[in-house]
């Protein structure tokens, strides 16, 4: 291939990759080791960086720096400093000993996809090296101490090793589309990661991870992952994510207390309980969906606020909590803004079948969206302090008797259709501006 220069990055393409690292993208993988392996111990000579070398007069480079083949990736030989970010776009056969003494990478560091000014088909050729595996090892980043995020996609190695001197990560760690990658050895000195994305088919297990007490965001998907190591987060900034995985429990989210954005368990076809989300405090929405061996939810004794919920296509799921904390901390009057406060913008509860009863969370006195629909076993629904909706739909529960208002009063639109045993008439002393109402048991 033609020599080129390694490519120092445009300003934009910073902001870029800043901006990529803040949501976490996808990208990460590894693969077994070489068997040419270089001695990189204490006593060794340092070798003379090579003739090609972007370090024979100083052991730092300024600026972020583009790598998109072998020969740009050489002449980094000898760099012990990168001051801004490196990335390794995919490339076949690439070997990382040429980066042997590099120890510190103030921004990312990233072994993954390239998405600045490449063409369509460019980047499909990416797309199709990282899903073949096309970083063979890591081996070369023994000397690696320091880093401003990692970013690791189509690796074939079953371990992290090579990087077991990295001790430091100012940003977030991204490890998907790794197929190999059963543990994260190799990771086990590392502090100060700021965000998390696991998405790694054959990962089992994150013990030896430690992740500090906040994290901006976390996503976690492996549908081998059954153990999610030693959490110490108390708090995520914006979602976390549990997604498709061999969890059979959250015991390992016991120090969790907030979580400002959606709190999300999806997909988990083992999981049994929650009861590990009992010291939630606080979350912006709470997502459960399609966990079928799922009979219950937490009881929540902790939990003060909690705007939105969804709970949908649990196939066992028999038993809601009544949030009783929910704005426990309130007193008993209640100030304008504490009404925006205590609205809730979504209540969603949906194709749950086993489920029997449902009651709206203590103290929730607005509702701007509730929905309850094809809940095949619900008899009753008890609206407890909510006082007015602006959407209210209730469809398609065939077994549905009883509806307590208890302070509903207003509902803007209201929808009742296609609940066989359930009386219309239950509403009568509600003020509603729109009403549809047929398929019930007074309104064929």
């Amino acid at each position: 291939m033609p020599h080129t220069k390694a490519i120092p990055q445009s300003q934009s393409h910073r902001s870029l990759l800043a901006r990529r690292w803040a949501a976490l993208p996808l990208v990460t993988s590894l693969h077994a080791c070489s068997a040419d392996v270089v001695n990189l111990g204490e006593n060794a000579e340092p070798l003379a960086p090579p003739a090609a070398s972007l370090c024979q007069d100083t052991k730092t480079l300024t600026g972020d720096i583009l790598v998109k083949n072998q020969d740009q990736l050489d002449e980094l030989e000898g760099c012990e400093e990168i001051e801004g970010g490196l990335t390794v776009a995919p490339f076949a056969g690439a070997d990382l000993r040429s980066l042997r003494a590099l120890e510190e990478v103030r921004g990312a560091l990233g072994f993954s996809d390239d998405s600045s000014n490449l063409s369509g088909a460019e980047l499909a050729e990416q797309e199709a090296l990282i899903e073949s595996g096309w970083l063979a090892s890591l081996e070369g980043l023994e000397s690696l101490e320091s880093v401003g995020g990692l970013s690791i996609s189509g690796l074939l190695a079953a371990d992290l090793d090579p990087l077991h001197n990295l001790k430091r990560n100012t940003g977030g760690l991204a490890l998907a589309r790794n197929p190999n990658l059963v543990d994260l050895t190799g990771l086990q000195n590392m502090r100060g990661t700021t965000g998390l994305l696991i998405h790694c088919v054959n990962l089992e297990s994150l013990a030896g991870l430690f992740l500090p007490e906040y994290l901006d965001s976390a996503l976690i998907v492996g549908p081998k992952l059954a153990d999610l190591g030693s959490w110490n987060v108390d708090y995520v900034i914006d979602q976390l994510v549990v997604n498709a995985t061999a969890l059979t429990n959250l015991d390992a989210f016991s120090s969790l207390s907030r979580v400002d954005g959606t709190l999300q368990v999806m997909n988990n076809p083992l999981l049994e309980n929650m009861d590990g989300l009992n010291g939630l405090v606080r979350a912006g929405a709470l997502v459960v969906t399609r966990n079928p061996r799922l009979t219950r939810l937490p009881e929540f004794p902790a939990l003060r606020q909690l705007p939105a919920l969804t709970v949908m296509s649990n196939a066992r799921l028999a038993e809601l909590s009544t949030f009783e904390g929910l704005y426990a901390d309130l007193d008993d009057e209640v100030t304008p803004g504490d009404l925006h406060r205590l609205s809730a913008q979504r209540i969603e509860i949906i194709a749950n079948p086993e489920l029997l009863r449902i009651a709206t969370p203590t103290r929730w006195q607005i509702g701007q969206y509730v929905l309850m629909e094809g809940n095949a076993r619900l008899l009753e629904v008890d609206f407890g302090e909510l006082a007015s909706v602006g959407l209210l739909s209730i469809v398609n529960n065939p077994s549905l008797t009883t509806v307590n208002l208890g302070a509903l009063s207003t509902i803007n639109v209201l929808s009742v259709l296609e609940n066989p045993s359930l009386h219309s008439s239950s509403f009568d002393g509600v003020q509603t501006f729109e009403r549809d109402m047929w398929g019930n048991a007074d309104t064929p």
